[in-house]
């Protein structure tokens, strides 16, 4: 997520079927973005479990530095 300059969430969780601590990556991006996490997460040893969702709206101060950019 570093080098696609996103932020992320990381939540503890835990596995429902072998009770193993997992750790959950929450990120907003856009399709483009999307494309090339899968394209990393398919070259990549990770054994990622990806849940995709459509968001219509983001509410908060995430892009306060960008906005004073403009």
């Amino acid at each position: 997520m570093n080098s696609m300059n996103r932020g992320v969430t990381l939540y503890k969780a835990v596995g429902g079927f072998k009770k193993e601590e997992r750790v959950e990556l929450v990120t907003i991006m856009t399709s483009n973005e999307y494309k090339k996490l899968l394209d990393y997460l398919h070259k990549s040893n990770f054994q990622a479990f990806v849940t995709v969702s459509t968001v219509n709206e983001v509410i908060g101060t995430w892009n306060i530095n960008k906005r004073k950019l403009r």
